[in-house]
C-alpha cells in the first residue's frame, strides 16, 4: 500500500512538471475568422512567435480574447509542431432588432427604446453579445413591472443567416397594468387615514367616470414608494421624529396578478417640540437678533420644513453680507422623552466678490442694456438677494424668453466669483405692411413698425400710419428707459387720428384729434418709478343726426371745436419675477391725468391697479387683480363722450361682447361710463401636455366687472360675473391666447361671446 502510494505521488510530480515545462512558440494559427481579421486577434493575445508557452498560462490568452466581446466560444491547443493553435466562433453581428407591438407612451417610446439599445450595445452592425442581450431583457422587464405591468410577456424570435448576422424580434404581449382593489393606512392616530391617502397619486378607484381619465386605481411601484416618502415628510414636518413606516404589503388576489391589495402600518412614535435653540458665538457676533430669523421658535412642535427654512433664512442673511458659500448645520444637542434642544452651528467662509461677468446670447440687445439691470459690479462684494434681483430685473425687460444666471467659483481665486448671464432674445418688436378690405371699414391701407427694444439699445419706437373709410391714424412714439446714468427716462409722441364712428357700425359721430406729448420719469426705487407726462390734444368733434337732432350728447356736440392742454402723472411698481408668465411678486400702477383749465376741455381722471401672483404649490400660481378707474368733468363741465371707459372683452370681462357693458344708447350702443371696476381671480399652470410647456400657460379665472355711466350713481346689481378656462402660447411674434367663457351673473339685453382670440396678450 504504500508502495503504490509512493508511485502515485511520483507520477502527479512528473505531469505536473511537464505542465509547467515552457515551450517556444514557433506559429501561430487562427481558425474559425470570418470578419474578424487575424491582425485583430494578434493584437489581443500577449504572445507572439518566439515567446514562451506553458498550459498554466494560456487563461491569459482565453482572457485577453474573451474580454473583447467577439467571441462566442474559444478553445487553445499547443501541438507536437510547437504551433499555437486558437479556434474560435464569432458573435454573430446584428443585422436588425425590432420590438412590436407596444403601445407607444404608456411604457415605453421609440426614444426609450432607441436609448435602450445604445446603452446595451443592441443597435445593427454592433457584434451582438448575449450577457448584454440578457441585461436587456431584465432591463425591460424591470420597466414594466415598475410600471405595474406585472403580466406582460415577451416572445423572442432570433434568426442568424448565412453571414452571420443575428436578427431579432421581440413581439410584447403588454396585457393590462396590475389594478388597486384596496389601499389601506393602519396605526395613524395623528392624521385622519383620509388625509394620509391623499398623499397617494395612486389608491382605490374613484368614480368610475372620473377614474376613467386619472387612472388612480392603476398600481405603479413607483408612485406607491412616492407616497410613502410624502407621508413621511408630513409626520416629520409635524414633529414626529420616530416616525416608522413599514413596507408596504402587496398582496396580489390571484395568479392573474390582476388585483392588489395593499397594507401600509404606521408607527408614530412621540411628536417633539423644540425646547430652546442655541447659536453659535459667531454667528451672534454678526447678526446679534439672528433668532428673529428663525421660524421655530421655543414651544413649537419641532417641524423640519420650518427648520429648512430658517436654515435657508440664515445661509440667505449670510450670503447677503458677502460670504457666498456659507454652511449651516443643525444638530440636536439633547433630547427627552417630547423636546429637543437645537444648536445652531455657521461656516461662513471667507468674503467673495465678484471677478467678472459675462453675457451670453444677446446677438441683438446690447451688453450695457443687460448690465444696467444688475444690482451687482465687478469688483463688488457678492449679494445673493442682489444676484436674485438682478435676474428679475433681466425677465421684467420683456426683451427675452429665457433668462440663466448662475455664480461659480473662480479657478484662480478661491475668494472671488464669475457670475455667467445667458439670454435667449424674444421678438420685441413686429412690422407690418398690408392691404385689407371689410364691410365695416371698407378698403384700408396699413403701415406699422413696433419695436420695444429698438437696435438692441433698450428703447422703444412706435410709429403707425392706418387709412380706411373708418378710421385714419398716424402715429410716432418714442421712449428712452436710461437717458442719463440715474435711470431716468423721456418719452416723445405726436399723433393724428379721425375716427368715423358711423363707419364702424356705432352711433353716428366724427372726431378729428391730433396733438403731440413729452414726457419724463425718476425712479425712486429699484422696482419703481414716477413718470410726468404733458400733451397737448385738439378735437374736432362733428356729430350725426342720431346724436345732435335727438338730444344724444347735444351740449358737446354743438361745441365741435375742443382743446386740451394734460397733464397725466403716473407711479408704476413691479416685483414680478417674469415679464410673460410671472409666478411671483406684484404689480401696481396708479395714474392721475388732469385737463388743465387753460384748454376747452376741463375733466380729472384717475386710475389705479394691482396685481399679485403667489406660487401656491408646486406649478401652480394664483393670480388676483383688480382695476378702478374714474373720470368727471370739473368747473361745470361734463365728461367728454368720447373719454368715457368701456369694459367686456379679453381685456376686461370675458365672457362679454367687446366694450358691450353698462349703458346704451336708443340704438343698442354702448354709452361707456364715469366708472369702471374689474377684477380677476387666476389659477395658472404650464400646459404639460406639450413639448415646449415652459413656453405655454393654461388655467382657470373668474372675471368680475361693472361700469357706471356716473360716478353718483354706482350700483351694485351692474355688476357681471363671468368664469372660464383661458390659454397663452409665447409664439415667436408674441403671445397668443384664447379663451371660453361663460357668464354666471347677467343681464337680459347683453351680448356675449363665449370664445375669444388674441394676439399680444397674456394672462
Amino acid at each position: 500500500m504504500i508502495l503504490l502510494l509512493r508511485f502515485f505521488l511520483l507520477s502527479s510530480s512528473i505531469f505536473l512538471s511537464s505542465l509547467s515545462y515552457a515551450e517556444i512558440i514557433k506559429n501561430i494559427e487562427i481558425i474559425g475568422l470570418n470578419t474578424v481579421s487575424r491582425g485583430s486577434v494578434l493584437s489581443y493575445i500577449p504572445f507572439e512567435k518566439g515567446d514562451e508557452y506553458s498550459i498554466k498560462n494560456s487563461n491569459k490568452v482565453l482572457n485577453s480574447l474573451m474580454v473583447t466581446g467577439l467571441f462566442e466560444h474559444i478553445s487553445i491547443n499547443f501541438d507536437d509542431n510547437e504551433t499555437l493553435k486558437i479556434s474560435v466562433k464569432e458573435n454573430p453581428t446584428i443585422k436588425f432588432f425590432e420590438l412590436k407591438n407596444y403601445s407607444d407612451g404608456k411604457v415605453l417610446s421609440q426614444d426609450i427604446i432607441e436609448q435602450l439599445k445604445k446603452n446595451f450595445q443592441l443597435e445593427p452592425g454592433k457584434v451582438f453579445i448575449t450577457k448584454k442581450f440578457d441585461d436587456f431583457l431584465k432591463q425591460l422587464t424591470g420597466i414594466y413591472v415598475n410600471s405595474g405591468y406585472y403580466n406582460t410577456s415577451f416572445k423572442l424570435e432570433k434568426k442568424v443567416d448565412q453571414e452571420n448576422r443575428v436578427s431579432i424580434d421581440i413581439d410584447i404581449d403588454e396585457k393590462v397594468p396590475s389594478k388597486i382593489s384596496s389601499l389601506k393606512i393602519l396605526g395613524s392616530k395623528h392624521f385622519d387615514t383620509e388625509d394620509l391617502l391623499d398623499e397617494f397619486e395612486i389608491g382605490e378607484p374613484d368614480f368610475f367616470l372620473i377614474n376613467y381619465f386619472t387612472k388612480k386605481d392603476q398600481f405603479d411601484p413607483n408612485k406607491l414608494k412616492a407616497g410613502i416618502e410624502a407621508i413621511r415628510t408630513k409626520y416629520l414636518n409635524n414633529g414626529f421624529l420616530n416616525i416608522k413606516i413599514s413596507e408596504p404589503n402587496v398582496k396580489f388576489q390571484s395568479e392573474k396578478k390582476d388585483f392588489i391589495d395593499i397594507v401600509i402600518e404606521i408607527n408614530e412614535g412621540v411628536q417633539f417640540k423644540l425646547r430652546k435653540v442655541h447659536f453659535e458665538t459667531e454667528i451672534l457676533d454678526i447678526y446679534p437678533d439672528i433668532s428673529n430669523n428663525f421660524s421655530l421658535k421655543t414651544g413649537d412642535i419641532f417641524d423640519r420644513k420650518a427648520l429648512s427654512k430658517s436654515i435657508k433664512n440664515i445661509n440667505k442673511k449670510f450670503a447677503d453680507k458677502g460670504y457666498a458659500y456659507s454652511n449651516v448645520e443643525t444638530v440636536i444637542s439633547s433630547i427627552t422623552d417630547n423636546e429637543v434642544d437645537l444648536k445652531v452651528i455657521v461656516a461662513k467662509g471667507e468674503l467673495t466678490y465678484i471677478n467678472r461677468i459675462e453675457i451670453s446670447g444677446n446677438t441683438r440687445t446690447q451688453d450695457s442694456v443687460i448690465r444696467r439691470e444688475m444690482l451687482l459690479l465687478e469688483g463688488q462684494l457678492y449679494s445673493d438677494t442682489a444676484f436674485n434681483d438682478s435676474i428679475s430685473n433681466i425677465k421684467r425687460l420683456g426683451y427675452f424668453s429665457n433668462v440663466q444666471m448662475n455664480a461659480a467659483k473662480d479657478s484662480k481665486n478661491p475668494d472671488k466669483v464669475n457670475i455667467f448671464v445667458k439670454v435667449t432674445e424674444s421678438k420685441t418688436g413686429e412690422f407690418s405692411i398690408g392691404v385689407s378690405h371689410s364691410n365695416s371699414t371698407g378698403a384700408s391701407f396699413n403701415l406699422g413698425i413696433q419695436e420695444n427694444n429698438f437696435l438692441g439699445t433698450g428703447k422703444t419706437l412706435k410709429a403707425k400710419f392706418n387709412n380706411s373709410k373708418a378710421v385714419q391714424e398716424k402715429s410716432f412714439y418714442f421712449l428712452d428707459p436710461h437717458v442719463n446714468n440715474q435711470g431716468h427716462s423721456a418719452s416723445i409722441g405726436f399723433f393724428f387720428k379721425s375716427i368715423d364712428a358711423a363707419n364702424l357700425d356705432v352711433s353716428s359721430y366724427k372726431i378729428d384729434q391730433n396733438g403731440v406729448s413729452s414726457g419724463y420719469g425718476i425712479p425712486i426705487s429699484s422696482n419703481s418709478d414716477i413718470f410726468a407726462d404733458l400733451s397737448f390734444s385738439k378735437y374736432e368733434v362733428t356729430c350725426g343726426t342720431l346724436f345732435g337732432s335727438v338730444g344724444y350728447e347735444q351740449s358737446q356736440c354743438l361745441s365741435p371745436d375742443n382743446n386740451e392742454f394734460a397733464m397725466e402723472l403716473k407711479y408704476s411698481h413691479s416685483s414680478l419675477n417674469d415679464f410673460y408668465f410671472p409666478t411671483k411678486g406684484e404689480k401696481s400702477n396708479i395714474s392721475s391725468k388732469l385737463a388743465l383749465p387753460i384748454g376747452d376741455l376741463n375733466y380729472l381722471s384717475a386710475s389705479a391697479s394691482y396685481e399679485n401672483y403667489d406660487e401656491i404649490f408646486e406649478d401652480f400660481t394664483l393670480k388676483v387683480s383688480t382695476n378702478l378707474s374714474a373720470a368727471s368733468g370739473y368747473g361745470n363741465n361734463e365728461l367728454p363722450f368720447y373719454k368715457r371707459f368701456y369694459a367686456g372683452g379679453s381685456s376686461s370681462v370675458r365672457g362679454f361682447d367687446f366694450n358691450s357693458l353698462g349703458s346704451v344708447y336708443a340704438n343698442g350702443k354702448a354709452k361707456g361710463g364715469e366708472l369702471s371696476l374689474l377684477s380677476n381671480i387666476s389659477l395658472i399652470t404650464p400646459f404639460y401636455l406639450a413639448n415646449n410647456p415652459e413656453k405655454m400657460r393654461i388655467g382657470g379665472f373668474i372675471d368680475a366687472g361693472a361700469l357706471s355711466e356716473k360716478i353718483s350713481s354706482f350700483d351694485p346689481n351692474d355688476l357681471r360675473v363671468s368664469t372660464g378656462v383661458a390659454f397663452t402660447w409665447l409664439t415667436p411674434i408674441g403671445p397668443l391666447g384664447f379663451n371660453m367663457a361663460k357668464p354666471l351673473i347677467k343681464k337680459e339685453n347683453d351680448k356675449l361671446k363665449t370664445f375669444e382670440l388674441s394676439l399680444g396678450s397674456s394672462f
